[in-house]
């Protein structure tokens, strides 16, 4: 017994009993670590399976993990709770899916990753409300059956084109004329998102005069 009272086996006691409550349990739930992310096409973004027991207690070995590109572009490569995903040549929209399997459940997590593109020299016009932003990169969603061409996710400033609509299959078939079906909707997205207090007519003085400006610099 020491002088506090407590002997030396009460003390390796208290000890095995904290390692005890300490020591993860089986898998209880997963994600991914990013769970969204935006990047540039042809780029690579490093992922990471994060693992936990239902007291919420991390766990980072003996995991056994399946990692599957379930929709979109790219290339993904894997090891374990860790995986790079390598943005394809084309903006788009990847969706990630990790899985693992115990005897208890089987557990999925989700990532999607958005991989954008500049306009190019027509990058000149400026985005007016907000000049720090410059103008928006742009992604594809392929959204076939839908009327929508483009909008405009303006907290991420990233402009996503329906590559399904029926315009962009027709633009598509000539880069040149695919270039310009883009910039247009640029076009449309930033003079609604500058101006949303103009009337119609000046709304498409406003496109007009912005189209001009852009067939310049295509």
């Amino acid at each position: 017994m020491d002088s506090f009272g407590i002997s030396v086996d009460e003390n390796n006691t208290a000890g095995k009993q904290k390692a005890f409550f300490e020591f993860s349990g089986p898998v209880y739930k997963i994600k991914i670590l990013p769970a969204k992310a935006t990047i540039p096409i042809l780029s690579k973004k490093k992922l990471k399976l994060a693992a936990t027991d239902k007291a919420g207690r991390s766990i980072t070995t003996g995991i056994d993990c399946v990692w599957t590109l379930f929709e979109g572009p790219g290339q993904l490569t894997s090891t374990g709770e860790f995986a790079e995903f390598i943005a394809g040549e084309e903006p788009a929209v990847s969706w990630i899916i990790a899985e693992v399997k115990t005897p208890e459940r089987e557990l999925t997590a989700e990532c999607l990753i958005t991989s954008t593109a500049e306009l190019g020299s027509a990058g000149q016009i400026n985005n007016g409300n907000n000049p720090k932003k410059g103008l928006p990169n742009y992604t594809f969603i392929n959204a076939p059956g839908e009327l929508w061409r483009s909008r405009y996710r303006i907290t991420e400033n990233i402009i996503e084109i329906n590559k399904g609509h029926a315009d962009f299959i027709f633009a598509a078939r000539i880069n040149k004329r695919k270039l310009r079906y883009i910039a247009r909707l640029f076009v449309k997205e930033i003079i609604l998102f500058n101006f949303p207090e103009l009337s119609k007519e000046e709304l498409l003085e406003r496109m007009t005069e912005l189209l001009l400006y852009m067939e310049e610099n295509l």
